[in-house]
């Protein structure tokens, strides 16, 4: 009758740990057996916690796709304000000689280097860009 005992509880806890072994591997689902027992309590703790480590993965992936689109968004709209001034500079440099405009001009430089960044950034998030 012990080793009944000690048989059936081994059972259960190599059930448990396969089952633990599945989801560890990347697989979903639910153990079978809803058993009433002294594992009866883990077994629901333990899907409890998976429950949350799968909630909190498919955050974790939303929040970094929003990620990838905020930093293609704000090099997007960096890039009209950027392209005007860059323009007006070209056609203030045509009429008016001034040391302002080329230091306007090399500033301007620096945010389209900024803005490339961004967007280099938002396509290797996304997953388009390979790094090599």
């Amino acid at each position: 009758m012990i080793w009944r005992k000690n048989r059936r509880i081994q059972n259960r806890i190599d059930q448990l740990t396969t089952y633990l072994e599945h989801i560890n591997n990347g697989h979903e689902g639910l153990l079978v057996d809803f058993s009433d027992d002294e594992f009866s309590a883990l077994q629901d703790e333990l899907y409890k916690t998976i429950t949350t480590l799968y909630q909190t993965r498919e955050e974790a992936v939303k929040a970094k796709e929003n990620y990838a689109d905020n930093l293609a968004n704000i090099a997007h709209q960096l890039k009209t304000p950027i392209t005007a001034v860059s323009l007006s500079t070209q056609m203030l440099k045509e009429q008016v000689s001034s040391p302002y405009i080329e230091q306007i001009q090399k500033q301007l430089q620096r945010l389209t280097h900024l803005e490339e960044a961004l967007l280099i950034l938002a396509r290797i998030d996304a997953g388009t860009l390979e790094i090599k």
